[in-house]
């Protein structure tokens, strides 16, 4: 029988994509350790090993900024009891 495909299902490959995001920092970091012990100092190693922190920290700014312009929207995300931590971090400021 054939899978329906909908904008909310995984789909084939999902588990690969996942794997793939979760060790693709991880070999990075890998190749940056190699390139030490081998005296090989690439900047490209240490570029690709913390994109993925930078990206994050971009997401998390502008997060953090749209709440502290936008405040009435704080409880739209806080009123399921999601988004506990933030609301933690933002009150021990």
């Amino acid at each position: 029988m054939k899978e329906e495909s909908t904008p909310f299902s995984l789909g084939r490959g999902s588990s690969i994509r996942g794997f793939a995001g979760i060790t693709t920092p991880v070999l990075y970091i890998y190749s940056f350790i190699a390139d030490l012990g081998l005296n090989r100092f690439e900047l490209i190693s240490v570029v690709l090993m913390f994109t993925p922190v930078f990206l994050m920290g971009i997401l998390v700014l502008a997060y953090w900024l749209y709440l502290q312009y936008f405040p009435h929207q704080k409880e739209k995300f806080t009123h399921r009891g999601k988004f506990k931590v933030l609301d933690l971090k933002m009150e021990l400021r």
